[in-house]
């Protein structure tokens, strides 16, 4: 696997930085445009893995909803246990990467994910 090649510092992303995708700048202009925050909260773009395409080949075809995205709702009991509950998800999305991913694909010559950086709740950008 390529060094990621997109900092903290980073203020732009160009072609060379993404190893593992090959996008033009339009495209990865179109991207960094949907991302809330810009660059600061990318913390790599690459192609989609097999499974992924499928994925988002059932999310095209879905008439109505989308077979993948599943609701329930929660009630707590005192606001002490919501936020223990919030803490504990926080550092689960924190730690795994693809809990911080999107799919883009309209006006893309290949569909892509965008990973976005460690953000805590309430802050924006990453976090150290």
């Amino acid at each position: 696997m390529p060094a990621n090649l997109i900092t903290e510092e980073s203020t732009a992303i160009t072609p060379q930085m993404l190893p593992l995708i090959d996008l033009t700048q339009e495209e990865i202009d179109r991207i960094v445009a949907t991302v809330p925050g810009g660059v600061g909260n990318i913390q790599d773009i690459y192609g989609l893995s097999p499974l992924q395409d499928g994925i988002l080949f059932h999310h095209l075809l879905a008439s109505r909803g989308d077979p993948y995205l599943l609701v329930s709702q929660m009630a707590f009991a005192e606001r002490g246990l919501l936020d223990r509950y919030l803490g504990a998800v926080q550092q689960v999305v924190d730690r795994h990467d693809i809990l911080r991913t999107a799919f883009v694909w309209e006006g893309l010559s290949s569909p892509a994910r965008w990973c976005g950086g460690v953000r805590r709740t309430g802050e924006r950008g990453r976090a150290g």
